[in-house]
């Protein structure tokens, strides 16, 4: 939308004049579509809403002095105004505090005197009072009522644009018909009016359409469109309506594409139609800023595009123009402005069809020509050709990306900027080889030949031609030939031969006296190929590392190599990988394979060591060479070499190189070596658990030599195993409260004379039945001779044993009454028996120490127990018996547990106290003791005594029947129940 634009005026301001305005346009025939002068006049000169400002309270007591002094300025401005409808409004300020309205009878009196007097209506006399309180709120009112006064004035001047439509034709009067749909659309605009403003350009748009189009109105006709089509996009992209924009402009595209005008100004067609596109473009781009989404098949980047290809084709148009010669004038000769937009000044105010003089005609169209050849067209399409570059960037668009970028190198090259051309090329290079675009990579390689060779870029050169002369580029043999020709010149320190469509570069930069190029082979496909791996994956350390380098020609002349060096992680070993000699490598495909042995170092035993990178020297290293740079060797490189996951480079897989087994690798593993000690394990099992078994180790020295300081790492093997489980090691008895060293332990040998063994001893504890293995691991250092070197070497070896851990009894218990009969369920303080079977698990006698019982819901007659110093071999059982009585009542309570304290007979491991848990048990109460007291033994017909005992547990008195059965067996005496 067009701004609001608020200004300071002095009273003498000065304004345009007004033009004459005619009463009727019946033989009025129009000089032009659009005066070029009008809407910079309406929009920044010619004012819709002059406000004077005084100082004048109500109850100023100088009113009529002051009253005075403010009409006096009121009629000044507008007899500056003169007969414009500006409106003219008054603000007093005023340093009261105001009264509300209708509170202040003196305020509304000299208000209707102020107005009569100034001739100004009451709505245009306003009031701001100065003090602080709510000055931004007067402030904003004010704002408000000015913008409503010129609203009212553009509304007006719309309408009386209107009222003029109504006297013309559109025979003579189509210009006019553009011209005031025009002027209502800028007006509608000035009263932020988009949805009418974009009526009226429209209308305006297709009025003009209409218009007849020849050689004399066709550049004013298409300034014209530019303008309100312009109007026309930006609306509806302020609206939200960008389809519309796009629609409007694809339309207005197609109407004009083929309106060219005169032949020899064709490159005027293609610079209006990328203006089109390029403003169109920017209008798209600030929408997108704005918030608007841009699609990757819709974006702002497809227009910039299109207005550089029709940039280029004015570049190629301009050149083909000047062919046929041009005014050699500085200065054209009608040079004077027209006052329309667009008018040709030799064409001025021409409605006819008649041509312009043809003398006239050519010398302009030589001025014309004259500018064009001026202009800097490669800076042109390269701006336009970056900015769309960014947005396909930013959709994610490779290709176009690609295709841009290309032609910006090459706009580059055309204007000069051989380095820059250079520069962006190189990005394009890498992708094109990753995706295998030989033809497309070998023309741009040729430009960027050329570049780099008017540049004076020595390296980049001596790069791009290496690429060029390989196999993979798509030129001729006798283009190959030229330019390894170059290549040779440059290592002899002379100035290679130009380039096709080339000048002559410095010589002084070609005078290098050292390294010409570092070329990195993983990037590209240079005039060599080289892989470099270990012969093996794993080393023992007291074998010769293997490295071997395969080189091959991609080239169709054998290459001399002066030097192969390769680098490893460790550098001590890098003298030790270079050759002495030039290396030929011939043409074909067979490779030349270089061997490095590398004598590895304790040090690298458990590290081991990596291949960096591989050097390759060609040329006079005393003077001028190059050095081929290859690394990145990593195991899923072998099959296409690549330098990172965007990058794949050209490379031959490993197959055609190697021909051992497996895959070669670029790192190598150190071991120690297999020490020469046998192991040899003796133990009686099983074991039982949580005892201490004993283990002999046997430490047999197989070596020819003594061994000094052999260590003995013993750690169990334990996998998954169950929660609870544990399985500890101790070298000693001694050392088994030490739980710091039960996990793993060390056991050192001092010396082992040569075929000699030692004898070693460790105890191992399970804390579950079941199968421990146990590993052993051997380690120790000898002096070894590897040549006139004695290294000491580390010598490692693992064994490993079995056991089997047994539990070491089987616990039963049973509860039984005191008649030794079954029993399920206990009462309340009456006594039960409670019997523990205890039976050896294993070939091994136990030696039983105690065993107790403990429960804090039983009472019994002695928790000891019999069983004391007890021994029980395999197979047999020992049983205990404990007298128990109740003393809780529950439902189910703990029975309690027993608790055997016990260990392997003949063993010298501290006793084990084993704690088994008995199942729980019912515990009801009863309301009566019943106990018979009977002698143990009786004579035939002897009386005996029997006593029978009642005793009520209950507080309260019960009443009880009871009976006794007869037997047969006895007589009997007394009370009879």
């Amino acid at each position: 939308m067009l701004p609001q634009i608020i200004s300071t005026l002095k009273l003498n301001f000065l304004r345009p004049g007004k033009n004459w305005k005619r009463t009727s346009y019946e033989w009025y025939i129009p000089k032009g579509i659009l005066k070029s002068t009008w809407l910079q006049k309406h929009v920044h000169q010619i004012p819709a809403v002059v406000v004077c400002f005084a100082d004048l309270d109500w109850n100023d007591p100088a009113w009529p002095e002051k009253k005075a002094e403010v009409i006096e300025k009121v009629q000044q401005l507008k007899s500056i105004i003169g007969t414009r409808r500006c409106k003219v409004a008054l603000v007093l300020i005023q340093r009261g505090i105001p009264l509300p309205p209708g509170e202040d009878p003196l305020a509304a009196e000299r208000a209707g005197i102020l107005c009569q007097a100034c001739d100004i209506p009451a709505k245009y006399l306003l009031a701001l009072p100065s003090h602080a309180d709510h000055l931004h709120g007067y402030t904003r009112r004010l704002e408000s009522a000015f913008l409503d006064m010129a609203q009212n004035y553009y509304l007006g001047e719309a309408r009386r644009v209107k009222s003029h439509r109504e006297q013309l034709n559109k025979i003579n009067h189509a210009y006019l018909y553009v011209r005031h749909s025009f002027k209502i659309a800028v007006y509608c605009e000035l009263r932020q009016d988009q949805s009418n403003a974009l009526k009226h350009y429209t209308q305006a748009y297709e009025n003009l359409l209409q218009v007849r189009i020849s050689d004399n109105n066709l550049n004013e006709i298409k300034t014209v469109a530019i303008i309100i089509a312009y109007k026309i996009w930006r609306i509806n992209f302020l609206q939200n309506q960008p389809r519309e924009s796009i629609n409007h402009f694809k339309n207005h595209i197609d109407h004009f594409r083929g309106i060219a005008g005169h032949k020899e100004l064709e490159f005027e067609q293609q610079a209006w139609l990328a203006q089109q596109y390029e403003i169109f473009a920017m209008l798209f781009e600030e929408a997108v800023a704005a918030g608007l989404s841009a699609t990757q098949k819709e974006h702002p980047g497809f227009y910039f595009q299109q207005a550089g290809l029709h940039a280029q084709l004015r570049k190629k148009l301009s050149k083909e123009s000047l062919e046929s010669g041009i005014r050699p004038a500085d200065e054209a000769p009608l040079n004077t402005p027209t006052g329309f937009y667009g008018q040709r000044p030799w064409r001025r105010e021409k409605i006819s069809m008649e041509p312009a003089a043809p003398a006239i005609e050519s010398e302009e169209i030589s001025y014309l020509k004259l500018v064009e050849s001026k202009y800097d067209h490669c800076k042109h399409i390269i701006s336009l050709l970056s900015r769309a570059l960014v947005h396909f960037e930013n959709q994610k668009s490779p290709g176009h990306k690609r295709r841009l970028m290309s032609t910006i190198a090459l706009e580059h090259y055309e204007a000069g900027n051989f380095r820059e051309a250079v520069r962006i090329l190189h990005p394009l290079f890498w992708e094109l080889r990753c995706d295998d675009w030989w033809s497309l990579l070998t023309n741009l390689l040729k430009e960027g030949l050329k570049a780099s060779y008017m540049a004076g870029l020595r390296s980049d050169y001596f790069t791009i031609g290496a690429e060029l002369c390989s196999v993979y580029s798509c030129l001729s043999k006798e283009e190959k030939e030229r330019i390894f020709s170059n290549l040779l010149l440059i290592l002899e320190g002379k100035q290679p031969l130009p380039e096709e469509g080339t000048k002559d570069s410095a010589s002084s930069v070609w005078e290098a006296k050292s390294c010409v190029a570092t070329i990195a082979l993983n990037t590209v496909a240079s005039l060599i190929d080289v892989r470099a791996a270990f012969q093996k994956n794993v080393y023992s350390c007291e074998e010769d590392v293997i490295v071997e380098v395969y080189l091959r020609n991609l080239t169709f002349v054998p290459l001399t190599v002066s030097r192969v060096a390769v680098t490893l992680s460790n550098p001590m070993y890098s003298e030790i990988c270079q050759t002495s000699e030039p290396v030929v490598i011939n043409t074909g495909q067979k490779e030349v394979k270089l061997t490095f042995s590398v004598h590895c170092s304790p040090a690298d035993v458990g590290i081991g060591f990596s291949i960096l990178s591989v050097s390759t020297f060609m040329g006079n290293l005393s003077g001028r060479y190059v050095l081929f740079h290859s690394e990145g060797f990593q195991a899923e490189e072998f099959s296409l070499l690549k330098i990172s996951p965007e990058l794949n480079a050209p490379r031959r897989p490993w197959n055609a190189y190697y021909v051992g087994e497996g895959m070669p690798q670029p790192t190598v593993e150190i071991r120690p070596r297999k020490a020469k000690v046998t192991l040899e394990f003796n133990h009686d099992q099983p074991a039982l658990s949580k005892d201490w078994y004993p283990v002999t180790i046997y430490c047999i020295n197989n070596e020819s030599a003594d061994i000094e300081a052999i260590e003995l790492f013993v750690s169990p093997h334990l996998e998954k195993q169950p929660v609870g489980h544990y399985v500890r090691i101790a070298s000693s008895l001694s050392s088994i409260e030490d739980s710091s060293s039960m996990k793993e332990i060390t056991v050192k040998i001092p010396i082992l004379k040569a075929n000699s063994k030692s004898i070693s001893q460790i105890f191992v504890e399970s804390a579950m039945a079941g199968n421990v293995t146990v590993n052993v691991k051997v380690v120790y250092t000898i002096a070894i001779k590897r040549g006139n070197i004695t290294l000491s070497c580390p010598s490692v070896s693992s064994y490993s044993t079995s056991m089997q851990v047994v539990d070491a009894f089987k616990a039963v218990s049973e509860n039984k009454t005191i008649g030794f009969q079954p029993l399920s369920k206990v009462f309340l303080h009456q006594e039960f028996l409670l019997m523990c079977y205890i039976k050896a698990n294993s070939q091994h006698s136990l030696t039983i120490k105690s065993c107790e019982f403990k429960s804090s819901d039983f009472e019994a007659d002695s928790s000891s127990g019999t069983l004391k110093d007890l021994v029980i071999n395999s197979d047999e059982c020992a049983t205990e018996v404990w007298a128990l009585k109740p003393i809780k009542t529950r439902s189910y309570v703990g029975n309690g547990e027993i608790c055997v304290t016990w260990m392997r007979k003949g063993s010298s491991s501290p006793y084990i106290t084993s704690v088994i848990p008995l199942p729980s048990l019912s515990v009801d109460e009863s309301p009566l003791d019943l106990k018979m007291e009977i002698p143990p033994q009786a004579f035939i017909r002897q009386p005996i005594l029997a006593k029978v005992i009642l005793k009520s547990l209950h507080n309260v008195s019960q009443k009880l029947r009871i009976s006794m059965d007869s037997n047969d067996a006895f007589m009997f005496a007394g009370n009879k129940m």
